[in-house]
Order: C-alpha cells, then sequence, then structure tokens
C-alpha cells in the first residue's frame, strides 16, 4: 500500500510538471506570435510573422543552445575552486 502512494504521488507530480511547463512553454510562443505579427505589421518587413508552431521552435533552439553556455559556466565555476 505504501509503495502504490508513493508511486502515486510520483505520477501526480510528474503530471503536474509537465502541464506547469507545457503552459508556460505555450504562453511565451503565443506572447511572441503576437509580438512578430505586430512588428510584421507595422510595416518592419524584415521581421516576419511567425506561427505558433514556428515560435515554439524557435523557444526550443533558444532553450537547446543554452544548455552548453550554461553548463560551460557551470564548470569554470567548479575548475576555480
Amino acid at each position: 500500500m505504501r509503495k502504490s502512494s508513493f508511486v502515486i504521488m510520483l505520477a501526480a507530480t510528474v503530471a503536474i510538471s509537465i502541464t506547469f511547463w507545457a503552459i508556460m512553454v505555450t504562453l511565451i510562443a503565443w506572447s511572441v506570435v503576437f509580438l512578430t505579427g505586430a512588428l510584421h505589421s507595422s510595416g518592419l518587413t524584415s521581421i516576419p510573422a511567425l506561427s505558433f508552431w514556428q515560435s515554439v521552435g524557435v523557444l526550443l533552439l533558444i532553450s537547446l543552445l543554452s544548455v552548453p553556455l550554461r553548463a560551460g559556466r557551470i564548470n569554470k565555476d567548479d575548475n576555480g575552486r
């Protein structure tokens, strides 16, 4: 009984975490969509209006590119001790 309640709590925690991150990515992606759409319609034709999935791709690309930069900064701090 004790092990099953732990598994249920773990599954609930993972589900809540995934839901939270999905909502955050969605909100940021929609803000990028509206920002690029507003910049595009204001006469700045060099800035394309992005679709929702394009902005999600941009967010994922930025996240993936930031991981090595953070890892390098963490390793510098560890070697300096």
